[in-house]
Protein backbone atom coordinates (compact mmCIF):
# COMPACT_ATOMS: atom_id res chain seq x y z
CA UNK A 1 0.00 0.00 0.00
CA UNK A 2 3.04 2.42 0.58
CA UNK A 3 4.69 1.69 -2.26
CA UNK A 4 1.29 2.44 -4.11
CA UNK A 5 0.78 5.61 -2.53
CA UNK A 6 4.63 6.59 -3.14
CA UNK A 7 3.95 6.25 -7.08
CA UNK A 8 0.43 7.82 -6.94
CA UNK A 9 0.98 10.85 -4.67
CA UNK A 10 4.18 13.11 -6.55
CA UNK A 11 2.35 11.97 -9.84
CA UNK A 12 -0.49 14.04 -9.17
CA UNK A 13 1.03 16.78 -8.53
CA UNK A 14 3.40 16.40 -11.26
CA UNK A 15 0.68 16.29 -13.72
CA UNK A 16 -1.21 19.57 -12.62
CA UNK A 17 2.31 21.17 -12.92
CA UNK A 18 2.66 19.94 -16.82
CA UNK A 19 -1.29 20.75 -17.70
CA UNK A 20 -1.80 23.94 -16.55
CA UNK A 21 0.05 27.07 -16.62
CA UNK A 22 1.45 29.75 -14.56
CA UNK A 23 -1.24 31.53 -14.27
CA UNK A 24 -3.56 29.02 -13.49
CA UNK A 25 -1.35 26.52 -11.17
CA UNK A 26 -2.12 28.17 -8.06
CA UNK A 27 -5.73 27.81 -8.42
CA UNK A 28 -5.34 24.10 -9.51
CA UNK A 29 -3.12 23.49 -6.67
CA UNK A 30 -5.86 25.21 -4.26
CA UNK A 31 -7.89 22.73 -5.57
CA UNK A 32 -6.06 19.75 -5.27
CA UNK A 33 -4.94 20.78 -1.38
CA UNK A 34 -8.86 21.33 -0.60
CA UNK A 35 -9.66 17.32 -1.90
CA UNK A 36 -6.97 16.42 1.39
CA UNK A 37 -9.69 18.03 3.66
CA UNK A 38 -12.42 16.01 2.10
CA UNK A 39 -10.53 12.66 1.94
CA UNK A 40 -10.23 13.43 6.17
CA UNK A 41 -13.99 13.39 6.14
CA UNK A 42 -14.19 10.66 4.05
CA UNK A 43 -11.54 8.05 5.01
CA UNK A 44 -12.51 8.24 9.53
CA UNK A 45 -15.94 8.67 9.17
CA UNK A 46 -16.56 5.59 6.76
CA UNK A 47 -13.84 3.82 8.42
CA UNK A 48 -15.88 4.49 11.53
CA UNK A 49 -19.12 3.55 10.07
CA UNK A 50 -18.02 0.08 8.57
CA UNK A 51 -16.38 -0.95 12.01
CA UNK A 52 -19.44 -0.25 13.71
CA UNK A 53 -21.42 -2.81 11.29
CA UNK A 54 -18.57 -5.47 10.07
CA UNK A 55 -14.85 -6.85 11.02
CA UNK A 56 -12.14 -4.41 10.40
CA UNK A 57 -10.66 -6.09 7.15
CA UNK A 58 -13.77 -3.95 6.31
CA UNK A 59 -11.65 -0.81 6.32
CA UNK A 60 -9.39 -2.22 3.80
CA UNK A 61 -11.98 -3.99 1.26
CA UNK A 62 -13.70 -0.89 1.28
CA UNK A 63 -10.97 0.88 -1.11
CA UNK A 64 -11.05 -1.62 -3.83
CA UNK A 65 -13.89 -0.28 -5.53
CA UNK A 66 -12.07 2.90 -4.58
CA UNK A 67 -9.56 2.26 -6.17
CA UNK A 68 -11.14 0.80 -9.77
CA UNK A 69 -13.02 3.83 -9.50
CA UNK A 70 -10.14 6.20 -9.77
CA UNK A 71 -8.49 3.73 -12.09
CA UNK A 72 -11.50 4.43 -14.48
CA UNK A 73 -11.37 8.07 -13.88
CA UNK A 74 -7.50 8.14 -14.78
CA UNK A 75 -8.03 6.17 -18.47
CA UNK A 76 -11.03 8.60 -19.12
CA UNK A 77 -9.85 11.67 -17.87
CA UNK A 78 -6.13 12.17 -17.62
CA UNK A 79 -4.47 13.08 -20.64
CA UNK A 80 -1.28 10.89 -22.00
CA UNK A 81 1.67 13.19 -21.24
CA UNK A 82 4.87 12.54 -23.20
CA UNK A 83 7.38 11.03 -21.05
CA UNK A 84 11.32 12.00 -20.36
CA UNK A 85 14.16 9.83 -20.17
CA UNK A 86 15.75 10.42 -16.73
CA UNK A 87 18.87 7.53 -16.85
CA UNK A 88 19.06 4.27 -15.23
CA UNK A 89 17.14 3.68 -11.28
CA UNK A 90 19.89 5.09 -8.79
CA UNK A 91 18.84 1.76 -7.02
CA UNK A 92 22.32 2.66 -4.05
CA UNK A 93 20.01 6.06 -3.78
CA UNK A 94 16.64 4.27 -3.13
CA UNK A 95 18.41 2.18 -0.50
CA UNK A 96 20.56 4.56 1.31
CA UNK A 97 17.48 6.71 1.84
CA UNK A 98 15.07 4.17 2.64
CA UNK A 99 17.09 2.58 5.30
CA UNK A 100 17.99 6.02 6.64
CA UNK A 101 14.79 7.11 6.72
CA UNK A 102 13.49 3.72 8.54
CA UNK A 103 16.35 3.96 11.31
CA UNK A 104 15.59 7.20 12.32
CA UNK A 105 11.66 6.55 12.82
CA UNK A 106 12.22 3.51 14.29
CA UNK A 107 14.94 5.05 16.62
CA UNK A 108 12.35 7.88 17.63
CA UNK A 109 9.26 5.37 17.55
CA UNK A 110 10.40 3.21 19.90
CA UNK A 111 13.81 4.86 21.66
CA UNK A 112 11.17 5.68 24.79
CA UNK A 113 10.37 1.84 25.04
CA UNK A 114 13.55 0.59 24.92
CA UNK A 115 15.12 3.41 26.29
CA UNK A 116 17.24 6.44 24.48
CA UNK A 117 20.68 5.42 25.64
CA UNK A 118 20.32 1.52 24.72
CA UNK A 119 22.53 -0.21 22.66
CA UNK A 120 19.49 -0.84 19.86
CA UNK A 121 18.66 3.00 19.90
CA UNK A 122 21.68 4.03 19.96
CA UNK A 123 22.68 2.07 16.88
CA UNK A 124 19.72 3.14 14.69
CA UNK A 125 20.27 6.73 15.32
CA UNK A 126 24.12 6.27 14.49
CA UNK A 127 23.50 3.80 11.09
CA UNK A 128 20.70 6.86 10.25
CA UNK A 129 23.65 9.23 10.29
CA UNK A 130 25.79 6.99 8.47
CA UNK A 131 23.23 6.19 5.93
CA UNK A 132 21.23 9.84 5.46
CA UNK A 133 24.89 11.22 5.05
CA UNK A 134 26.15 8.58 2.68
CA UNK A 135 22.95 9.28 0.54
CA UNK A 136 23.53 12.91 0.43
CA UNK A 137 27.05 12.29 -0.54
CA UNK A 138 26.23 9.89 -3.28
CA UNK A 139 23.65 11.99 -4.71
CA UNK A 140 26.10 14.69 -5.18
CA UNK A 141 28.51 12.87 -7.18
CA UNK A 142 26.05 10.13 -9.49
CA UNK A 143 25.16 11.13 -12.64
CA UNK A 144 21.63 9.76 -12.47
CA UNK A 145 20.50 10.93 -8.92
CA UNK A 146 17.08 9.82 -7.27
CA UNK A 147 16.87 13.41 -5.82
CA UNK A 148 19.28 16.82 -6.49
CA UNK A 149 20.24 17.71 -3.09
CA UNK A 150 21.33 21.34 -5.04
CA UNK A 151 17.32 22.03 -5.07
CA UNK A 152 17.70 22.53 -1.41
CA UNK A 153 20.14 25.42 -1.39
CA UNK A 154 17.77 27.16 -3.23
CA UNK A 155 15.71 29.06 -0.42
CA UNK A 156 12.40 28.82 -1.32
CA UNK A 157 12.28 25.09 -1.90
CA UNK A 158 13.87 24.20 1.35
CA UNK A 159 11.70 26.57 3.31
CA UNK A 160 8.73 25.82 1.98
CA UNK A 161 9.42 21.71 2.07
CA UNK A 162 10.34 22.14 5.55
CA UNK A 163 7.15 24.28 6.47
CA UNK A 164 5.11 20.98 4.94
CA UNK A 165 6.67 18.62 7.51
CA UNK A 166 6.72 21.26 10.40
CA UNK A 167 3.14 21.23 9.48
CA UNK A 168 2.47 17.86 9.43
CA UNK A 169 4.19 17.30 12.47
CA UNK A 170 1.76 19.55 14.22
CA UNK A 171 -1.09 18.12 12.53
CA UNK A 172 -0.53 14.12 12.54
CA UNK A 173 0.80 14.77 16.46
CA UNK A 174 -2.36 16.08 17.48
CA UNK A 175 -4.57 13.74 15.68
CA UNK A 176 -2.64 10.99 17.15
CA UNK A 177 -3.93 12.09 20.81
CA UNK A 178 -7.62 13.30 19.53
CA UNK A 179 -9.22 10.87 18.54
CA UNK A 180 -8.14 8.45 21.53
CA UNK A 181 -9.40 11.72 23.60
CA UNK A 182 -12.44 11.14 21.91
CA UNK A 183 -13.59 7.49 21.80
CA UNK A 184 -11.47 6.27 24.80
CA UNK A 185 -12.53 9.67 27.61
CA UNK A 186 -15.51 10.88 25.86
CA UNK A 187 -16.57 7.46 24.78
CA UNK A 188 -17.74 7.97 21.17
CA UNK A 189 -18.13 5.16 18.86
CA UNK A 190 -15.61 4.85 15.91
CA UNK A 191 -18.44 6.43 13.71
CA UNK A 192 -19.01 9.56 16.04
CA UNK A 193 -15.20 9.84 16.72
CA UNK A 194 -14.66 9.86 12.39
CA UNK A 195 -17.19 12.61 12.41
CA UNK A 196 -15.18 14.40 14.94
CA UNK A 197 -12.46 15.38 12.37
CA UNK A 198 -15.64 17.21 10.28
CA UNK A 199 -14.87 20.67 11.37
CA UNK A 200 -10.97 20.14 10.87
CA UNK A 201 -11.96 18.76 7.22
CA UNK A 202 -14.84 21.13 6.22
CA UNK A 203 -12.48 24.38 7.44
CA UNK A 204 -9.30 23.33 5.71
CA UNK A 205 -10.98 22.48 2.35
CA UNK A 206 -12.50 26.22 2.11
CA UNK A 207 -9.66 28.03 3.16
CA UNK A 208 -7.53 25.86 0.59
CA UNK A 209 -9.96 25.62 -2.03
CA UNK A 210 -9.72 29.77 -1.93
CA UNK A 211 -5.75 30.30 -1.18
CA UNK A 212 -4.97 31.39 -4.29
CA UNK A 213 -7.10 34.63 -4.33
CA UNK A 214 -5.64 35.08 -0.37
CA UNK A 215 -1.69 34.54 -1.77
CA UNK A 216 -2.14 36.96 -5.12
CA UNK A 217 -3.94 39.61 -2.39
CA UNK A 218 -0.94 38.96 0.85
CA UNK A 219 1.88 36.86 -1.03
CA UNK A 220 2.85 33.43 -0.14
CA UNK A 221 4.83 34.73 2.82
CA UNK A 222 2.42 36.55 4.57
CA UNK A 223 -0.37 33.47 3.90
CA UNK A 224 2.05 30.53 5.06
CA UNK A 225 2.72 32.56 8.08
CA UNK A 226 -0.81 33.72 8.87
CA UNK A 227 -1.80 29.91 8.21
CA UNK A 228 0.31 28.43 11.21
CA UNK A 229 -0.29 30.93 13.08
CA UNK A 230 -4.07 30.29 13.07
CA UNK A 231 -3.10 26.31 13.48
CA UNK A 232 -0.87 27.05 16.66
CA UNK A 233 -3.47 29.65 17.67
CA UNK A 234 -6.01 26.09 17.25
CA UNK A 235 -3.57 23.85 18.75
CA UNK A 236 -2.92 25.94 21.91
CA UNK A 237 -7.17 26.31 22.44
CA UNK A 238 -7.13 22.15 21.87
CA UNK A 239 -3.90 22.05 24.41
CA UNK A 240 -6.78 23.43 26.94
CA UNK A 241 -8.87 20.82 27.29
CA UNK A 242 -10.22 18.68 30.05
CA UNK A 243 -12.26 15.24 30.73
CA UNK A 244 -15.42 17.64 30.38
CA UNK A 245 -14.90 20.05 27.35
CA UNK A 246 -18.39 19.88 25.43
CA UNK A 247 -17.43 18.96 21.88
CA UNK A 248 -18.92 22.15 20.47
CA UNK A 249 -15.53 23.58 22.08
CA UNK A 250 -13.67 20.67 20.50
CA UNK A 251 -15.10 21.57 17.47
CA UNK A 252 -14.73 25.44 17.12
CA UNK A 253 -11.09 24.80 18.03
CA UNK A 254 -10.60 21.80 15.35
CA UNK A 255 -11.87 24.24 12.78
CA UNK A 256 -9.39 27.20 13.66
CA UNK A 257 -6.60 24.52 12.97
CA UNK A 258 -8.04 23.21 10.08
CA UNK A 259 -8.37 26.81 8.56
CA UNK A 260 -5.34 27.11 9.32
CA UNK A 261 -3.78 24.47 7.60
CA UNK A 262 -5.43 25.19 4.40
CA UNK A 263 -3.74 28.47 4.11
CA UNK A 264 -0.23 26.87 4.40
CA UNK A 265 -0.79 23.49 2.05
CA UNK A 266 -1.19 25.58 -1.87
CA UNK A 267 1.16 27.85 -1.41
CA UNK A 268 3.96 25.83 0.02
CA UNK A 269 3.29 23.73 -2.27
CA UNK A 270 3.09 25.47 -5.11
CA UNK A 271 6.72 27.20 -3.62
CA UNK A 272 8.60 23.65 -3.71
CA UNK A 273 7.59 23.00 -7.84
CA UNK A 274 8.01 26.90 -8.62
CA UNK A 275 11.46 27.02 -7.41
CA UNK A 276 12.78 24.35 -9.78
CA UNK A 277 13.23 24.10 -13.22
CA UNK A 278 10.10 22.17 -15.53
CA UNK A 279 12.25 19.24 -16.06
CA UNK A 280 12.79 19.15 -12.05
CA UNK A 281 8.83 19.21 -11.48
CA UNK A 282 8.42 15.78 -10.69
CA UNK A 283 11.72 15.38 -8.29
CA UNK A 284 10.29 18.03 -6.34
CA UNK A 285 6.80 16.27 -6.35
CA UNK A 286 8.71 13.35 -4.91
CA UNK A 287 10.40 15.61 -2.27
CA UNK A 288 6.96 17.00 -1.19
CA UNK A 289 5.52 14.02 -0.72
CA UNK A 290 8.71 12.55 1.33
CA UNK A 291 9.31 15.34 3.84
CA UNK A 292 4.78 15.56 4.29
CA UNK A 293 4.73 12.17 5.34
CA UNK A 294 8.28 11.82 7.31
CA UNK A 295 6.92 14.97 9.20
CA UNK A 296 3.77 13.24 9.97
CA UNK A 297 5.62 9.64 10.99
CA UNK A 298 8.30 12.00 13.22
CA UNK A 299 5.28 13.86 14.45
CA UNK A 300 3.35 10.61 15.63
CA UNK A 301 6.49 9.54 17.57
CA UNK A 302 7.36 12.55 18.99
CA UNK A 303 4.10 13.33 20.46
CA UNK A 304 3.62 9.89 21.32
CA UNK A 305 6.64 9.88 23.16
CA UNK A 306 5.31 12.52 25.13
CA UNK A 307 1.72 11.68 26.09
CA UNK A 308 2.99 8.38 26.99
CA UNK A 309 6.02 9.49 29.37
CA UNK A 310 3.19 12.51 30.79
CA UNK A 311 0.51 9.95 31.18
CA UNK A 312 2.50 7.58 32.98
CA UNK A 313 3.75 10.26 35.07
CA UNK A 314 0.20 12.27 35.77
CA UNK A 315 -1.53 8.63 36.97
CA UNK A 316 1.32 7.42 39.30
CA UNK A 317 1.32 11.29 40.71
CA UNK A 318 -2.90 10.79 41.34
CA UNK A 319 -2.82 7.47 42.02
CA UNK A 320 0.30 6.15 43.28
CA UNK A 321 -1.47 2.74 44.08
CA UNK A 322 -2.70 2.20 41.00
CA UNK A 323 -2.05 -1.45 39.54
CA UNK A 324 0.98 -1.48 37.40
CA UNK A 325 -0.66 -2.57 33.70
CA UNK A 326 -2.86 0.47 34.06
CA UNK A 327 0.06 2.90 33.36
CA UNK A 328 0.85 1.42 30.36
CA UNK A 329 -2.17 3.51 28.30
CA UNK A 330 -5.82 4.18 29.12
CA UNK A 331 -7.40 0.93 27.47
CA UNK A 332 -5.32 -0.94 30.16
CA UNK A 333 -6.15 1.00 32.91
CA UNK A 334 -10.04 0.39 31.79
CA UNK A 335 -9.05 -3.40 30.99
CA UNK A 336 -8.09 -3.06 35.13
CA UNK A 337 -10.56 -1.09 36.05
CA UNK A 338 -13.26 -3.42 34.85
CA UNK A 339 -11.95 -6.48 37.09
CA UNK A 340 -12.25 -4.02 40.07
CA UNK A 341 -14.71 -3.30 42.73
CA UNK A 342 -17.10 -0.15 42.00
CA UNK A 343 -15.27 2.11 44.39
CA UNK A 344 -11.73 1.27 42.64
CA UNK A 345 -12.97 0.71 39.29
CA UNK A 346 -14.40 4.41 39.59
CA UNK A 347 -11.30 6.03 41.25
CA UNK A 348 -9.37 4.33 38.53
CA UNK A 349 -10.84 5.23 35.85
CA UNK A 350 -11.35 8.74 36.94
CA UNK A 351 -7.48 9.11 37.78
CA UNK A 352 -6.54 7.52 34.08
CA UNK A 353 -9.13 9.82 32.09
CA UNK A 354 -7.85 13.19 33.58
CA UNK A 355 -4.09 11.88 33.62
CA UNK A 356 -4.35 10.81 29.42
CA UNK A 357 -6.18 14.25 28.86
CA UNK A 358 -3.87 16.54 30.62
CA UNK A 359 -1.02 14.05 28.94
CA UNK A 360 -2.78 15.42 25.75
CA UNK A 361 -2.63 18.65 26.22
CA UNK A 362 0.93 18.67 26.65
CA UNK A 363 1.67 16.94 23.71
CA UNK A 364 -0.86 19.55 21.70
CA UNK A 365 0.97 22.19 23.37
CA UNK A 366 4.13 21.37 21.61
CA UNK A 367 2.34 20.82 18.22
CA UNK A 368 1.20 24.41 19.21
CA UNK A 369 5.19 25.31 19.37
CA UNK A 370 6.40 23.81 15.96
CA UNK A 371 3.86 25.63 14.54
CA UNK A 372 4.67 28.79 16.07
CA UNK A 373 8.60 28.11 14.89
CA UNK A 374 7.49 27.39 11.67
CA UNK A 375 5.42 30.60 11.24
CA UNK A 376 8.67 32.11 12.48
CA UNK A 377 10.70 30.56 9.57
CA UNK A 378 7.86 31.30 7.06
CA UNK A 379 8.38 35.47 7.91
CA UNK A 380 12.05 35.00 8.09
CA UNK A 381 12.90 32.86 5.05
CA UNK A 382 10.41 32.75 2.66
CA UNK A 383 10.69 35.43 -0.09
CA UNK A 384 7.99 38.16 -0.34
CA UNK A 385 7.14 37.57 -3.90
CA UNK A 386 7.22 34.21 -6.04
CA UNK A 387 9.88 34.52 -9.29
CA UNK A 388 8.41 36.27 -11.94
CA UNK A 389 6.02 34.52 -14.48
CA UNK A 390 7.67 33.22 -17.49
CA UNK A 391 6.76 34.11 -20.75
CA UNK A 392 3.68 31.71 -21.94
CA UNK A 393 4.61 28.40 -23.58
CA UNK A 394 8.42 28.58 -21.86
CA UNK A 395 7.06 28.26 -18.06
CA UNK A 396 7.79 25.40 -15.87
CA UNK A 397 4.13 24.26 -15.87
CA UNK A 398 4.24 24.01 -19.76
CA UNK A 399 4.39 20.34 -21.06
CA UNK A 400 6.17 19.34 -24.17
CA UNK A 401 4.79 20.88 -27.19
CA UNK A 402 1.87 22.95 -24.69
CA UNK A 403 1.96 26.56 -25.41
CA UNK A 404 -0.12 29.00 -22.98
CA UNK A 405 -2.44 29.72 -25.59
CA UNK A 406 -4.89 33.05 -25.72
CA UNK A 407 -7.83 30.92 -25.66
CA UNK A 408 -6.26 28.72 -22.70
CA UNK A 409 -5.15 31.90 -21.06
CA UNK A 410 -8.92 33.53 -21.23
CA UNK A 411 -10.54 29.84 -19.91
CA UNK A 412 -8.60 30.27 -16.63
CA UNK A 413 -10.27 33.96 -15.93
CA UNK A 414 -12.68 34.04 -13.06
Amino acid sequence: MGLGAAFVMPATLSIIVALFGPRERGRAIAVWSATAGIGIVVGPVTGGLLLDHFAWGSTFWINVPLVALALTSVLLLVPALPGRRTGRLDLPGLLLSAGGLAALVDAVVQGPERGWLTATTLAEAAAAAVLLTAFTLWELRTAHPMVDVRLFADRTFSVAGGILGITFFALFGMLFGYTQYLQLVHGFSPFKAGLGALPFALSMAATAGTSDRTTARFGPRNTVAAGLAVMAAGLGALSLITVTTPYAVLALAMGVVGAGMGLVMAPASTATVAAVPREKAPMASSVNSVVRELGGALGIAVVGTVVSASYRSQLATALPDAPAPAGADLPSAHLVAAGLPPGPADRLVAAANEALTTALDHGTQLCALVALLGAAAALARLRREQPAAPAPGTGPGTAPGQQDSPEREKASTP
